[in-house]
């Protein structure tokens, strides 16, 4: 997609955290839709305050993505740091949150993102991806990019967690 383009968030940049909220809220609320407990907006602006503030650290990423200038999504990852001995080449990385309006999905941007945030997190390393999916909403796109579940399930929702290798992606 030749008119996809990415931004980076700063973090501390109010007009970038205006822009991130303005994806993160119609997102949460989506997701809200599927679960018992909604979050409410204070609680999705501190959530987005805490992404933003990881947004330029090494093996994060958070970017805003548009097509044609026009804000349509954003995508939110990090590859796992935390576990001692492992050679770089063998980690995994998580997408923590991925959103495309409804109005610009099934045009190829949710491919065009997530090979995207692939490149990304490859290079820093990652070469098996994890994730959670939202039953309704995202599963179906996840399987079709080649995700299986991998018979753990997450803690805060319980939903199934869904695994990639990344070689020769």
């Amino acid at each position: 997609m030749e008119n996809l383009t990415y931004l980076q968030p700063e973090s501390g940049n109010e007009d970038h955290r205006v822009l991130l909220e303005a994806l993160t809220i119609p997102y949460n609320r989506e997701l809200d839709a599927h679960v018992e407990d909604a979050l409410s907006v204070h609680e999705i602006r501190a959530i987005t305050g805490k992404m933003l503030s990881t947004a330029g650290h090494a093996e994060t990423g958070l970017e805003l993505c548009y097509l044609n200038g026009e804000l349509v999504g954003f995508w939110y990852g990090k590859v796992d740091t935390n576990v001692a001995g492992i050679p770089q080449k063998r980690r995994k990385a998580a997408i923590l949150e991925f959103y495309i309006r409804p109005c610009y999905r099934r045009r190829g941007l949710g491919s065009a993102m997530y090979r995207r945030a692939v490149e990304v997190l490859e290079r820093w390393g990652a070469n098996r991806l994890e994730l959670t999916a939202d039953p309704v909403t995202g599963a179906a796109f996840w399987r079709a990019m080649g995700f299986k579940p991998n018979g753990k399930k997450d803690e805060c929702y319980g939903f199934p967690i869904l695994e990639k290798n990344l070689a020769h992606e």
